[in-house]
C-alpha cells in the first residue's frame, strides 16, 4: 500500500479542536514505556489518550511485546544510509481490515522508488477521526492514505533519503 507520511508537532492536540479527535487503539508498548519511565499517561481535554505523545515516546528495540520481525529489519545490520530501525506511526482505523494492520502487528516501510531504505513501522495508534487530517474508519482510507510520524523521525527519513540520493540536495 502506498502511503503519505506527515510530520506532526508534539503539541498538536493542544492546538486543535479536540471534539473531533477519536482514537480507537493504542500500542500496549506505550503504556508499558510510560510506566517504566515513571511518567503519567497524557490525556486530552475529553479524557482520551493523547496519540501524539505515543509518537514521541522512545520504545526499546528489544523485548517489545509486538516487536516480531518477519521482515528481518530490526535484526539486520543498519545500512549506512539508515538512522532508525523502527519508525513510530499513527494510522487511520480504516487500514485495519484492508491492510490487516493494527497495533499488534509490525509493518514494513520502504522509502524511495525501489525501497532504498527499509524500516520497521511500529503502529503506536489507530484513529477514527483527527482534526486537520483525513482519518476515517472506513476502508476508503486506503485511497487517500495519511500516516503521522514525529517531526524528529520525519526529518531523519528525509536525511536518510537525501544521503541515498545526493542529487536531491
Amino acid at each position: 500500500m502506498r502511503a503519505n507520511f506527515y510530520a506532526v508537532e508534539e503539541n498538536y492536540l493542544d492546538a486543535t479542536n479536540q471534539k473531533y479527535y477519536i482514537p480507537t487503539e493504542f500500542s500496549k508498548d506505550y503504556f508499558t514505556a510510560k510506566e517504566a519511565a515513571g511518567e503519567e499517561i497524557k490525556y486530552d481535554i475529553n479524557g482520551q489518550v493523547n496519540a501524539i505523545d505515543a509518537l514521541y515516546m522512545e520504545y526499546p528495540e528489544k523485548n517489545s511485546w509486538n516487536n516480531s520481525d518477519p521482515y528481518k529489519i530490526s535484526s539486520a545490520d543498519l545500512k549506512t544510509n539508515q538512522t532508525y530501525r523502527s519508525i513510530n506511526i499513527i494510522i487511520p482505523e480504516g487500514y485495519r481490515d484492508v491492510g490487516s494492520i493494527d497495533t499488534e502487528r509490525t509493518c514494513r516501510m520502504c522509502i524511495g522508488y525501489e525501497c532504498e531504505s527499509t524500516y520497521q513501522a511500529k503502529v503506536v495508534g489507530m484513529i477514527k477521526k483527527m482534526p486537520g487530517w483525513m482519518f476515517t474508519s472506513y476502508q476508503s482510507a486506503q485511497f487517500f492514505s495519511q500516516q503521522l510520524i514525529s517531526e524528529k523521525q520525519y526529518r531523519q527519513l528525509l536525511e536518510d533519503y537525501m544521503t541515498i540520493n545526493p542529487e536531491t540536495r
